[in-house]
């Protein structure tokens, strides 16, 4: 299904999504974690981080953030 603008499964007939990491919307730069991309950005708060994660109406450290994900077999 599609949320939010990506996509949380990938293909058919057991091809299944992995959480790869989480990708700041507006830079398009990947993270393979959450704690990197708040390192990377500044962000103190991982609860601010967690309430805007995958939530297109807020933003944490003045970005918006989606979690990725890549189609494995």
């Amino acid at each position: 299904t599609i949320e939010n603008g990506y996509n949380r499964s990938i293909g058919f007939s057991g091809n299944y999504a992995k959480c790869a990491g989480v990708m700041c919307v507006e830079t398009q730069k990947k993270y393979r974690t959450k704690s990197e991309a708040m390192r990377d950005v500044g962000i103190k708060s991982d609860s601010a981080f967690y309430k805007a994660l995958d939530n297109p109406n807020r933003t944490c450290g003045g970005y918006h953030w989606i979690t990725y994900y890549e189609s494995q077999k």
